[in-house]
């Protein structure tokens, strides 16, 4: 089962980002501060693609996941995986972002997708050096990110950094899933880390593109998660119960947000 334990850091790498300027997990970052406001043209392209933050951030958690399938011999979820890193990466590439540096990255990108494939579906023993490979090249993809458009600043960084209200709102469902078992598992620490991770999304929300389709649901929502960090907190026996009831309420109104 080591690939649960590897999902999480995927998660903060990829989804969080707590280490570059890709998501918006974080309110506060200081690159949501002078990240420009994106075009109507640029935002009904995220709208029709998924964005490139969480497109990026998806593909990554897909080829790490991928790598830990393989290494523990589990090939038929490794392809998969790695199936979905490519159908995330392609959604960027049908961006056509003119950024040299980030076309050059997915280049790569696909280019170990296609080998990882290919070893996979052959059996080959060299398949887990290319997965390994694979998750590598995305490191260095994520590391260099923050200073693609001009430092941070330009242009080409708003788009890169600019996750979809909806993207968020799925962002705060898995945050909200993680938080519960750690509560089933007897962990609060763990618990009280997601509940925040899934309120900062809500909030984050509330000013992404798209946000005047979910207001509705963060004004249910918000109150929701904040009873269970409360209980939490608290150390109250009811604190499962109410992260429990939070992901109710979020799972029934998933489908306001397409």
């Amino acid at each position: 089962m080591r690939a649960k334990h590897v999902l999480p850091l995927a998660l903060m790498l990829a989804l969080g980002l707590h280490g570059a300027a890709i998501a918006q997990g974080n309110p506060s970052h200081a690159n949501q501060a002078v990240a420009k406001p994106l075009t109507k043209p640029e935002i009904q392209a995220l709208e029709r693609e998924g964005s490139i933050a969480a497109n990026l951030g998806g593909a990554y958690e897909a080829a790490v996941e991928a790598h830990a399938a393989s290494v523990e011999g589990r090939d038929q979820i490794a392809l998969n995986q790695v199936f979905e890193a490519r159908t995330r990466l392609m959604g960027v590439r049908n961006l056509k972002m003119a950024d040299a540096d980030l076309n050059r990255a997915l280049d790569d990108l696909l280019t170990l997708t296609t080998l990882a494939q290919r070893r996979l579906s052959s059996r080959s023993p060299a398949a887990n050096d290319a997965l390994k490979d694979l998750v590598l090249r995305f490191s260095q993809t994520m590391a260099t990110l923050p200073q693609l458009g001009g430092g941070g600043g330009g242009p080409t960084a708003s788009i890169l950094s600019q996750k979809l209200a909806s993207e968020l709102v799925s962002d705060s469902y898995r945050a909200l899933a993680n938080a519960q078992v750690a509560l089933s598992l007897g962990n609060p620490r763990d618990a009280a880390r997601w509940l925040a991770e899934a309120q900062n999304q809500l909030q984050t929300a509330r000013e992404a593109p798209g946000n005047n389709r979910i207001q509705d649901l963060l004004s249910a929502m918000s109150p929701a998660v904040q009873v269970a960090q409360m209980q939490v907190e608290q150390n109250s026996p009811e604190a499962l119960a109410s992260t429990s009831k939070a992901i109710e309420q979020l799972a029934n109104r998933l489908a306001s947000i397409r």
